[in-house]
């Protein structure tokens, strides 16, 4: 059995709970746009629907990839994270103001610990591709 560093359990579990908060933003998005009436906003929350839950998609595959030890782990999770903050804070003022500060505290937390050494070691010493 692999032991892995308590750091890996901490992303893999801030992921999970990162990929399950997209999802229930992707479909508020998604609702939202059944209660507007046609026009160009109502396919711009569908097109944002669908790119949250690309992005809750690709948040389990992180998890997965950590918990795995990947090696391309790192460089998706950062990416995935950057994907997750940059949208909250543009959108903090909504309704969804609890799950804007939850995402932008946990994905701000992944972004740390990415960058722990004990992780960091851990994804480069493996040798999966």
């Amino acid at each position: 059995m692999i032991s892995r560093p308590m750091v890996l359990r901490a992303v893999v579990i801030a992921a999970g709970v990162l990929g399950l908060l997209a999802l229930i933003e992707a479909a508020g998005w998604w609702g939202a746009s059944d209660v507007t009436i046609g026009g160009f906003r109502a396919h711009l929350e569908r097109v944002l629907a669908i790119a949250l839950l690309i992005v809750a998609v690709l948040e389990f595959i992180v998890a997965w990839a950590v918990w795995s030890l990947r090696s391309w782990a790192w460089p998706v999770a950062l990416i995935v994270q950057i994907a997750l903050i940059v949208p909250a804070v543009l959108r903090f003022g909504n309704a969804l103001f609890l799950n804007h500060v939850v995402t932008i505290l946990l994905a701000g937390t992944l972004l740390v610990l990415l960058f722990t050494p004990e992780l960091r070691k851990a994804l480069s010493s493996s040798r999966s591709a």
